[in-house]
């Protein structure tokens, strides 16, 4: 429901705040579904991450689920193009 967007340089920046920001503690995934049409895959990943926040201490749970959509490169190697996000929480323990 906004208009958020997110490009490489945009992630990246983001990236480098997060590692400041918070230790990582934990990150769980699993793949709810996956699928393929020709050359192009498609998953549904559920995440739980645990991130310990440096200034206080507090641990935040982030939860979220996203489709992913990638292009295969040959050998087993994807390049994703697209992350769709479906859900995101974020709450403290």
């Amino acid at each position: 429901g906004t208009e958020w967007g997110e490009d490489k340089a945009g992630l990246r920046a983001k990236m480098l705040s997060d590692f400041e920001r918070f230790e990582l503690l934990s990150m769980d995934f699993e793949v709810l579904h996956h699928w393929y049409s020709g050359e192009t895959g498609f998953g549904q990943l559920a995440y739980l991450t645990r991130l310990k926040v440096r200034a206080s201490g507090k641990i935040l749970l982030d939860r979220r689920q996203n489709i992913l959509v990638g292009e295969h490169q040959g050998e087993g190697r994807w390049l994703l193009s697209c992350k769709i996000v479906l859900k995101a929480e974020n709450v403290y323990e």
